[in-house]
């Protein structure tokens, strides 16, 4: 049990690590490549930070523990609006958010509710559903394309970086992704049947925090840096990416089982955090401390729950 929990904590660092590293190597190289910072941030960011969501819940599809794959990406959408942007709120007053980001919000509202009525109505999410989720993504990635100006706003400097080093980067992420994610999901479901709780709470839990890191990472970078106005584009996109691509792209290597979900808690809290992102966007709050104890204080009394 020792050596489970060990092994999960050095995952959960390794994941970490190689997504940082990966986001920096991929971001060095679409610039390399002409790419714009608007399609950089909707495209290959949102890809860099949501890839240790994406390897980890595909790792546990693979291995047999499907409610630890969608109690991942559940609980990471939950951890990325209530800890992430509590965190940063607690750090330093968050501005209103940019009326720009509206359109995706609106893709990421209107996707996840879509996720959770296929998921309460099949117990489980079909390769059919995970068309459903790609064909979104497709439509929010060509609306962005086609319609510039409602995409939100990247005023973010693309760091220079020479094209050998963006590469090793890139490929250094990649290999080390799935290595962390496959000992994260084996260490987490050996500790899960051990003190005998379901791989899905783990999966909601411990791993969707972990695999929140990367967004916590970006976002707090992004305060100290005085970019405040990212963080709520950071969860966002993220919280869509996880949804539309990771559910979608899963999906397809086999469907998803929702076993060992208590679903109308975990999917009342996902629809109830997904709605409160949503209202803080078209209502233009700005996050102060108030805000972010609140925030934490949701995530602790979710973690006290599904416990």
């Amino acid at each position: 049990m020792i050596y489970d929990a060990l092994f999960l904590i050095f995952g959960l660092a390794l994941l970490a690590m190689a997504g940082e590293i990966l986001v920096r190597g991929a971001v060095g190289l679409a610039s390399i490549l002409g790419m714009s910072p608007t399609i950089i941030g909707l495209t290959v960011v949102s890809f860099g930070t949501s890839a240790p969501e994406l390897l980890v819940t595909i790792s546990a599809n693979l291995n047999d523990a499907p409610g630890m794959a969608l109690g991942n990406v559940v609980g990471s959408n939950i951890a990325n609006i209530l800890l992430v942007l509590g965190v940063c709120a607690m750090i330093t007053k968050l501005p209103k958010p940019d009326p720009r980001l509206r359109t995706e919000t609106l893709f990421m509202a209107g996707t996840s509710l879509l996720f959770a009525l296929l998921l309460l109505l099949h117990e489980g999410i079909s390769r059919l559903d995970g068309l459903a989720m790609l064909a979104c993504l497709a439509l929010f990635l060509y609306r962005s394309v086609m319609v510039p100006d409602e995409a939100p706003a990247t005023d973010t400097q693309i760091p220079k970086i020479v094209a050998w080093k963006a590469i090793s980067l890139t490929v250094m992420g990649l290999v080390m992704l799935p290595l962390a994610a496959e000992l994260l999901v084996s260490s987490a479901s050996s500790l899960a049947r051990m003190i005998g709780i379901s791989e899905a709470v783990i999966g909601l839990s411990i791993v969707a925090v972990g695999t929140s890191l990367p967004e916590l990472a970006a976002s707090v970078m992004a305060m100290f840096k005085g970019e405040k106005e990212l963080a709520f584009g950071n969860v966002v996109g993220s919280n869509l990416f996880n949804i539309a691509f990771i559910i979608g792209a899963t999906s397809m290597i086999g469907p998803l089982d929702a076993s060992g979900m208590n679903l109308p808690i975990d999917l009342g809290f996902f629809l109830a955090t997904t709605l409160l992102l949503t209202l803080l966007v078209f209502k233009h709050v700005s996050l102060g401390r108030l805000w972010g104890l609140a925030m934490l204080g949701l995530y602790a009394i979710f973690m006290a729950v599904i416990f």
